[in-house]
């Protein structure tokens, strides 16, 4: 019978705790709001850092059986990672042994006509194995078949659902034509929204349809493959397939593959290998945040704890066990937490909507950022370890009182038990300044790694330059003297309008996603194409340097008297001079990027950034060349893409002349949309959007730390001043001044942050080293950051401890010593 009891008895016990609990509370609730905001702080800021991180790095990709997807990447010797050949791509499909199947895609654009105004709309080409390879089938209509995916299949396109939805409004257009580059295409089918690959895209074509250089072997037209591993097959034994694969076709194509190799990768793993390092490292430091807060809620319910000593002791005196103590002190502790972590949930989703309106474009899979049901269970679980965490030590000194000498003692100052929480309490304080240590010198070295990049020299001035694109579909400009009076006539009208000082035609600007080719030396022996120079080439006209303002150290710029009836000619960046000719003049010297055709070098200009500020090059060389003198292919290399460049002149705002340059367009050809308008300094931006977004939340996790810490710190001398009221009191009767009273009391807190600071300054040192691949500029070990974060923290220290000290100098004496 009293076994049926039981699970009844223990129910009715818990609900008397939380009763009591609730009493307690009524009458502390200074106590309770400010435990409550101290762990929705913290819990709140690790939810919402958790959500991108579990969206990010823990979310399974949404397609079929995910782990075993990878992609493929090709590499060389002189370059690390490029995109695939389409014909290495066409041999691997026929001779590899270890996927069940194998496609690719490659990122493009369309001009859609014909059906209201222009529109250009960011597209796909893709293999008709890339579906069934991801395991996923179109939401209407079907996929592409294999007589569709080749160069002389009918023109038929799948719709993204962004585009079906906003152009269509969801209606059935299976077996409608749209008119994409001049050509009539016929919608097949619509995709799902979960195809994620590139998720710009709206609509699709047939990779098999791709023409001209992008079939050329040794040509790297933005292709990457995707493979799914055979059941059983690991990573490893599929690199080794493949590697073999890419040596039998070096071998019977020596000219166009030479050390060229396949790149294996995880699937997952390689969209999200950018952002991992940062991801990670700002969890921890979340972390950090969250492990002061709950310190600081510990130190409150220590503090309070002694005070309760004689209510816990009267409850032992009546029967209660220790278990049941320690009960009703978790039970307090888990209450808190949980409306800690209620409030925790609604500043992590406030969090989440500012990180998506922070984050940069380098972090992916941004549409599944959210607060989930998942990301809703990690909150739970962190906020009752966290009421573990902070009610442990409370519920300890309740069980190790001594009954007897609490139910005698008038006063808790000197107990045995009030030492043991004093000394706590001093441990937790020093954690706590050494963890807010850690986070200020992450945001200190951030800052000052981004002011060095800020500051980096970028070889151009952004300024008022405006920057879009035309791209010629080659329907229509497949004649190089069609593409050849396009570019005369644009480039003459643009010049003339008012309120531009300089414009320019190009294919490819810097930060805008450089064309790298390898190139030859005259001179020297001919290079293998694996080990062979490769640089980012320019093709652009003889005002390229006047509007990007590139500086000009030898010889000349391009002008527009290199045309096709004068010497071919070329310019390079200070690199490529100083690397490939050793301090020897390079004027003079000639390069070749085609076989018995000499490029003299006429000028070398100023390095210039084009891969993203702080980032790695993949090839560090850059070369100009002047299109009146090159073929069609190097000019318009695969999408017919021009670069459309304007300066404005002084205090005219660059972005409204792109509504002057697109009429400009649109009176040469009304078919002709531009895309992709955006200042140079917004390039400038994004490319450091990444670090920015670092910088601004160790900021904001070191402002709320320094604050929390220093709260704690404030807490704990106000209740050591309170504790030794009585002997602030024998001291001044006895002939202490003010002065000493008050050093006496920020000695003690001095010596707890200097403790602190010691301990934050060797955890930052040993872990410095995991800051350094988000750092630029700046050593992980900077002794100024150091220096000044340990004298900020010192400084707010002492005025946290000055403010106790202060009241404890103003007791009167007599009232101090009436007090025992």
């Amino acid at each position: 019978m009293a076994r049926t009891w039981l699970p009844r008895l223990r129910m009715q016990g818990l609900w008397g705790d939380l009763k009591l609990a609730l009493r307690t509370f009524a009458r502390s609730p200074t106590y309770v709001l400010v435990a409550v905001v101290t762990l929705g702080l913290g819990i709140g800021a690790t939810t919402a850092i958790f959500s991108v991180v579990e969206g990010v790095l823990l979310r399974p990709l949404p397609y079929k059986d995910p782990g075993r997807l990878a992609i493929i990447w090709e590499t060389a010797p002189a370059f690390e990672r490029m995109s695939v050949s389409y014909p290495d791509y066409l041999d691997w499909e026929k001779m590899q042994s270890a996927f069940e199947s194998i496609g690719c895609f490659r990122s493009t654009g369309y001009n859609l006509t014909g059906d209201g105004r222009p529109e250009r709309l960011a597209g796909m080409m893709m293999s008709a194995s890339l579906l069934p390879t991801l395991g996923m089938t179109p939401l209407v209509g079907r996929g592409f078949t294999a007589d569709e995916d080749r160069i002389d299949g009918p023109p038929v396109a799948l719709l993204g659902h962004g585009l079906w939805q906003r152009r269509f409004g969801g209606a059935d257009v299976v077996g409608r034509t749209l008119t994409l580059d001049g050509t009539s295409f016929t919608i097949v089918g619509i995709l799902r929204p979960e195809l994620q690959l590139d998720p710009r895209a709206e609509i699709v074509t047939p990779i098999g349809r791709l023409q001209g250089q992008g079939r050329a072997r040794g040509n790297h037209p933005g292709i990457r493959g995707i493979a799914r591993l055979k059941e059983g097959v690991t990573l490893a034994q599929a690199r080794a397939d493949l590697d073999a694969v890419g040596a039998a076709i070096e071998k019977a194509n020596p000219d166009g593959n030479s050390g060229v190799r396949p790149l294996l990768f995880p699937l997952h793993g390689d969209i999200v290998h950018q952002v991992r390092p940062m991801l990670l490292i700002l969890m921890g430091a979340v972390f950090l945040v969250l492990s002061i807060a709950v310190g600081n809620v510990a130190n409150l319910a220590l503090a309070r704890g002694t005070v309760r000593r004689k209510e816990m002791a009267v409850r032992a005196a009546l029967g209660a066990g220790r278990g049941r103590l320690v009960r009703q002190v978790l039970v307090e502790s888990a209450i808190l937490s949980l409306v800690g972590g209620g409030l925790g949930v609604v500043v992590a989703l406030w969090g989440v909507d500012l990180l998506g309106a922070l984050r940069p474009d380098a972090i992916p899979r941004a549409a599944v950022i959210r607060v989930d049901g998942g990301v809703l269970a990690f909150s739970l679980f962190v906020s009752l370890a966290s009421g573990m965490l902070f009610g442990v030590l409370p519920a300890l000194q309740a069980v190790r009182a001594n009954v007897n000498d609490a139910l005698k003692e008038g006063d808790l100052r000197t107990t045995t038990g009030g030492a043991r929480g004093g000394r706590a309490r001093s441990l937790l304080v020093v954690a706590e300044v050494a963890f807010a240590l850690m986070l200020l010198v992450c945001a200190g070295l951030s800052l000052r790694a981004f002011v060095a990049l800020a500051r980096t020299d970028q070889g151009f001035s952004p300024e008022g330059v405006v920057t879009m694109t035309a791209e010629l579909p080659r329907a229509k400009y497949g004649e190089a003297e069609r593409i050849r009076v396009f570019r005369e006539q644009l480039g003459e009208r643009l010049r003339a309008l008012p309120g531009v000082a300089a414009a320019t035609l190009s294919a490819g600007v810097p930060l805008g996603g450089p064309s790298e080719t390898s190139y030859g030396v005259e001179g020297e022996p001919p290079r293998t194409d694996g080990a062979a120079h490769f640089t980012v080439y320019f093709p652009t006209d003889g005002h390229y340097l006047e509007t990007m303002r590139l500086r000009l150290l030898a010889g000349r710029f391009l002008t527009d008297g290199d045309d096709a009836s004068s010497k071919k000619v070329v310019v390079v960046d200070e690199h490529l001079a100083r690397t490939v000719f050793a301090g020897r003049d390079a004027i003079g010297r000639k390069l070749f990027i085609e076989p018995n055709e000499p490029l003299e070098i006429v000028g070398v200009v100023g390095h210039v950034n084009n891969y993203g500020l702080g980032q790695p090059e993949a090839a560090a060389d850059q070369i100009y060349l002047s299109w009146r003198q090159i073929g069609p292919r190097w000019f318009v290399p695969i999408n017919g893409g021009i670069d459309i460049t304007v300066r404005a002149q002084r205090g005219i705002d660059s972005a409204g002349l792109a509504g002057a340059v697109a009429a400009t367009v649109e009176s040469l050809d009304p078919d002709q949309p531009i895309h992709t308008v955006q200042t140079m300094q917004k390039l400038v931006d994004a490319s450091v959007a990444d670090r920015r977004f670092a910088m601004l939340l160790f900021g904001v996790f070191a402002a709320i730390a320094l604050a929390l810490a220093l709260s704690g710190l404030y807490s704990v001398m106000s209740y050591v001043v309170a504790q030794r009221t009585h002997e602030v009191g024998v001291r001044m009767a006895l002939g202490a001044r003010p002065g000493q009273v008050q050093t006496m009391v920020v000695g003690q807190g001095l010596r707890l942050v200097g403790a602190g600071i010691g301990l934050g300054v060797a955890l930052s040192l040993v872990l410095g080293g995991i800051l350094s691949s988000i750092l630029y500029g700046v050593r992980p070990t900077d002794p100024v950051t150091f220096a000044s974060v340990a004298v900020l923290l010192g400084a707010t220290a002492f005025f946290a401890s000055w403010l106790p000290a202060r009241r404890a100098s103003r007791v009167d004496p007599m009232v101090a010593l009436r007090a025992e």
